[in-house]
């Protein structure tokens, strides 16, 4: 007889990695000064810190604002579509700051999230709007969420992971 696992089985394998790959979504063209080409140091740093404490936990963050450095490399849509599509595919999560407003491209990769059946983790401003699409029904959150705030860390964030792969939705 042959074994297939169900989705959750999978996630529960995922989640008893000792690395996982995650996919973080997060505004970019709407963040770059068409001037500069540059995106806020203060939002980069902020991106950064979240990314590099999530990398000292052994977990590997893939990002399209390092890929395009920051702006400065920015791909035409066309390649940065199949980059991102590419990454999704191995990612084992996917994390979505949504910005405010909503960053189309963050919905763009919700969707391909969506359509790999990947796990994800939705990041909100603090009274951020939410896509219609990810919004509760009758109380129950399709996704964990976690709060952009100043208090907002990588353990915050691993937590939401950590429910997401142990999602049975």
């Amino acid at each position: 007889a042959f074994y297939f696992p169900t989705r959750h089985t999978h996630r529960l394998l995922v989640l008893n990695k000792s690395s996982w790959v995650i996919f973080f979504a997060a505004p970019f063209t709407q963040q770059v000064d068409p001037a500069t080409k540059q995106i806020s140091v203060t939002y980069r740093q902020r991106l950064e810190s979240l990314w590099t404490a999530i990398e000292s936990k052994g977990h590997r963050v893939f990002s399209a604002h390092r890929r395009e450095e920051w702006g400065m490399a920015l791909e035409t849509p066309c390649v940065a579509l199949a980059h991102d599509q590419a990454a999704i595919h191995e990612a084992d999560v996917l994390v979505a700051y949504l910005g405010t407003p909503l960053s189309p491209g963050v919905q763009l990769e919700i969707g391909m999230a969506l359509e790999k059946d990947l796990p994800i983790v939705v990041v909100r401003d603090t009274h951020g709007p939410c896509p219609y699409l990810l919004r509760a029904d009758s109380g129950h959150k399709p996704f964990p969420e976690v709060e952009w705030n100043d208090s907002l860390s990588a353990e915050h964030i691993l937590q939401a992971v950590r429910e997401a792969l142990s999602s049975q939705r």
